[in-house]
């Protein structure tokens, strides 16, 4: 008896697959066509078949391909503008992965989606994913801040703008000056 596979992911996990240098629907037998085609293409029709939602990033190579293709069940190929919408040499590709991350990474804001893995084909495909999930935590990063900010201004009674100068580099109290400032209630000290 041959097991069988049963995944059903909670809420319908999304994945965004990076592909930048070869598309999963080009023909094969062309030139840049091939294994990693077949390969991308199939995992993702059957991630999706399994119940995810699959994104495959791919360079636009031909601007008469719309920019959304169904690939199947629950799975898409988007087509990112990142130079020219052309086939080029593998190693030109290198020069448009950081506009190949932004645009990917303004797709994803344009239909608010948040993947919840980025998987990469490729060491083309790596470096634009390390890009793009840098600019995904940047951005996080500064909305927790800004948070931070807010909370400390109404407990410490001190101005947005003071606590934001105030945090933006190491700033270092004496007990006396964080009691001041009104981070702390009391000093205790302890006496023998």
């Amino acid at each position: 008896m041959t097991p069988v596979l049963s995944v059903t992911p909670p809420g319908r996990s999304r994945i965004a697959m990076l592909s930048v240098h070869t598309c999963p629907l080009a023909a094969l037998g062309g030139k840049e066509t091939g294994g990693m085609n077949v390969y991308v293409r199939e995992l993702a029709r059957s991630l999706g078949r399994l119940g995810f939602e699959i994104d495959v990033f791919t360079r636009s190579q031909d601007p008469a391909i719309p920019e959304v293709v169904r690939l199947g069940a629950g799975a898409r190929v988007i087509h990112v503008s990142a130079g020219p919408a052309r086939p080029i040499a593998r190693a030109a590709v290198a020069d448009h992965l950081e506009e190949f991350a932004e645009r990917v990474q303004a797709f994803r804001t344009a239909e608010r989606v948040r993947y919840d893995l980025v998987h990469s084909h490729y060491w083309l495909s790596g470096l634009a994913g390390q890009a793009s999930d840098i600019d995904i935590h940047a951005k996080e990063i500064l909305r927790m801040r800004e948070r931070l900010s807010e909370i400390l201004a109404q407990h410490t009674g001190q101005s947005l703008e003071r606590v934001q100068d105030d945090t933006d580099r190491d700033y270092i109290m004496s007990a006396g000056q964080a009691k001041e400032y009104g981070i702390i209630d009391d000093v205790l000290i302890r006496r023998a």
